[in-house]
């Protein structure tokens, strides 16, 4: 296929390379055009100029970028205790976001309030909430909740009480 960077290609070679150090090495040295890079990694490879060439690994962190990469946790909120909105919202309090972002994804990812990411057709910010880390209101929601509480329930029933056989409560008498 005729392409106006690259010219005509004829093949694609994939390679798979489980170790990071292999992979980075050969991007670095310009004998592949792409390759997975950890995120922990990144720094590593951004700014590195490709042998013999003027070109540069650039990485941009761009909050504006479009992207289709969408992380999220999904709860079973028909199951005990995600079934509280209540929880749900402590949840959302005591998630830190941002530390999230920048310590796991190297700042290369950008927060989502909602199911589409911004930029991509349907996208809104209306009537979203932003929630932010905070511990204290968490635990206020928790405990408003209610999940933590002491219940006890009273039954009108005398106990029960269980009655074996006298067979089995007899002690054996010695000969």
């Amino acid at each position: 296929t005729e392409n106006e960077n690259y010219g005509t290609i004829e093949y694609v070679i994939y390679q798979i390379q489980n170790d990071p150090d292999p992979r980075i090495q050969t991007y670095e040295a310009g004998a592949a055009d792409f390759a997975a890079v950890p995120l922990d990694r990144i720094d590593d490879v951004n700014g590195t100029t490709y042998p013999n060439t003027d070109y540069k690994i650039l990485i941009k962190k761009d909050p504006d970028f479009l992207t289709f990469v969408i992380t999220f946790i999904v709860w079973n909120t028909y199951k005990f205790p995600f079934n509280s909105t209540l929880v749900r919202k402590a949840l959302a309090y005591a998630t830190p976001y941002d530390t999230i972002l920048s310590e796991i994804y190297n700042d290369i990812l950008v927060r989502l309030y909602g199911v589409i990411p911004k930029g991509m057709p349907g996208w809104t910010d209306y009537g979203m909430i932003h929630y932010t880390y905070d511990l204290d209101k968490a635990k206020q929601l928790i405990d408003q909740s209610g999940i933590f509480a002491l219940k006890v329930t009273k039954s009108l029933l005398p106990p029960l009480m269980i009655a074996l056989p006298g067979v089995l409560l007899r002690r054996k008498e010695e000969d």
